[in-house]
C-alpha cells in the first residue's frame, strides 16, 4: 500500500511529493481469512439441518435466520430478520427476560448454560426450546449472539406424533402421553383438558407424580410407567390431581414402546369421575334396597339361569338353611317336594314372570326338617348387572 504527501514551500506552493510504501500482505491474509471464516459461517447458519439457528444484535434485532428457522417458527427469513425476537416469536413472559439475557452477555461476553424458553410460531403454536446461545466476537467486543434451539417439547411431539400419529393423537378422545422413566416427553390435548393445563410447556419435562394423588403408592406410578416390560397392555384406576388442587379419577393404560430409539412408555388416560360418582350411587342405592330387602317379613330371591343367586334372610328362615346352603342350588326346584312340583325344569321362570304381580305359582316346599311348606310366588323379570 503506497500513501502520497504533498511538499510545500513557504508560498504554499507545492514543490514535491513524498511517497511511503508500506507491506500490508499480511494484513490482507488476516482480512481474506476472516472473510472466509465469516462466509464459511454463513454457510454453516444456513445449511444446518435439524437445528434452526438465528442471530440477534445487542436489542434483539435478528440478523440471521436459517432455513429451519423458516420451517420451525413459519417465518420466512425476508419477514424475519430485521424484526426483535421479542416481538416475533417469544411469548410475553420470556421478553423480558430475554433482554435481560442479551444485556449480559454484551457485559461479560459470557452466554452461560443452555436454557428454556417459551415461544410460538406464526400460527400461534407454542412451543419450548432449549437453546444453546454463542456470542460472536471480534477484535475482542461481542457482535452478535447466536441462538441454536433444540425444541424441548414441540419438536420431540413431532419427532412422535409425525404427520402419521399427530392427527390420531390429537383428536382421541383419551389424553395420550409419552414418558421416558417418570417425565413426560409428548402430550396431546385431551391431556392436557384432562388435567387442567393450557399449554404443553406446563407439562413436558415434569415428573409424573406432579399428577398422582398423594394418597396414591408407589406402586401407582410403577405401573403407569411400566417399569417392569408387560408383555399385555397394563390397566388401572388411579386418583389424580388437576393444576388447580382438585382431585379426579383417571383409568390408564400403558404399553412399552420405542421412542427415538430408546424404551418408552404410552400412555392412554381416560377420565372416569363422572363414571365414578355414578358407580358410588349405584352402590348406595343397591345397599339401601338390599337392607329393605332383607328386612322383609316374606321370603325374596332371585333365579338366574335356573339358579338362585340371591335369598334374603326371610327365606333362610321360612326353609331353615343359611344362605350359602341355598345360592347356587337350582331354584326353586331343589325345594319342592319331589314329584308334586307343578312346572317343568324350564318353566318356573316363565310362569313367575307372566303372572307377574297379579298371581302366582303355589308349590309344595321342603324345609330342611322335611316338613313341607304350601308355598306361593310372585315372579318379575329383573336385568342383574353382571
Amino acid at each position: 500500500m503506497v500513501s502520497c504527501v504533498p511538499l510545500f514551500d513557504g508560498g504554499r506552493r507545492l514543490t514535491g511529493m513524498v511517497h511511503v510504501a508500506t507491506n500490508i500482505s499480511a494484513r490482507r491474509e488476516m482480512e481474506e481469512a476472516l472473510e472466509e471464516a465469516r462466509a464459511q459461517m454463513e454457510d454453516l447458519v444456513h445449511k444446518t439441518p435439524l437445528v434452526p439457528i438465528r442471530g440477534v444484535g445487542q436489542d434483539g434485532t435478528i440478523l440471521h435466520w436459517n432455513r429451519f428457522c423458516e420451517t420451525s417458527y413459519g417465518y420466512d427469513a425476508g419477514e424475519a430478520v430485521g424484526k426483535k425476537v421479542q416481538d416475533l416469536i417469544l411469548g410475553e413472559e420470556e421478553r423480558d427476560r430475554f433482554t435481560l439475557l442479551l444485556e449480559r452477555i454484551w457485559r461479560t461476553g459470557r452466554a452461560g448454560d443452555p436454557g428454556k424458553w417459551s415461544v410460538k410460531s406464526a400460527d400461534g403454536t407454542r412451543m419450548v426450546v432449549c437453546s444453546t446461545v454463542v456470542p460472536v466476537k471480534q477484535k475482542g467486543r461481542v457482535e452478535e449472539v447466536f441462538f441454536l434451539d433444540v425444541d424441548a417439547a414441540g419438536e420431540r411431539q413431532k419427532g412422535f406424533a409425525s404427520e402419521r400419529y399427530r392427527t390420531a393423537f390429537e383428536n382421541c378422545s383419551d389424553g395420550v402421553a409419552v414418558l421416558s422413566g417418570c417425565e413426560y416427553l409428548y402430550v396431546n390435548g385431551r391431556f392436557l383438558e384432562i388435567f387442567g393445563y393450557r399449554d404443553v410447556s406446563e407439562v413436558i419435562g415434569k415428573p409424573i407424580g406432579t399428577f398422582v394423588h398423594h394418597e396414591e403408592t408407589d406402586n401407582t406410578l410403577e405401573s403407569i410407567t411400566l417399569t417392569e416390560k408387560a408383555s399385555l397392555p397394563d390397566r388401572r384406576e388411579f386418583k389424580g390431581v388437576r393444576k388447580d388442587g382438585s382431585t379426579i379419577f383417571i383409568e390408564v393404560s400403558s404399553t412399552h414402546i420405542t421412542f427415538q430409539g430408546e424404551d418408552a412408555t404410552l400412555c392412554y388416560f381416560r377420565d372416569i369421575s363422572d363414571r365414578k360418582k355414578i358407580d358410588e350411587a349405584l352402590r348406595e342405592s343397591a345397599q339401601r334396597y338390599e337392607h329393605i330387602i332383607d328386612k322383609s317379613q316374606a321370603g325374596v330371591y332371585i333365579i338366574q339361569d335356573g339358579l338362585f343367586r340371591y335369598v334374603n334372610r326371610k327365606f333362610c328362615d321360612i326353609f331353615g338353611y343359611e344362605d350359602k346352603e341355598i345360592v347356587n342350588r337350582r331354584g326353586p326346584l331343589d325345594f319342592c317336594v319331589r314329584g308334586r312340583q307343578t312346572f317343568g325344569e324350564g318353566d318356573y321362570g316363565k310362569q313367575a314372570s307372566r303372572l307377574g304381580n297379579t298371581g302366582g305359582v303355589r308349590f309344595p316346599g321342603t324345609e330342611k326338617g322335611r316338613r313341607n311348606h304350601p308355598c306361593s310366588c310372585h315372579g318379575k323379570r329383573v336385568q342383574l348387572q353382571r
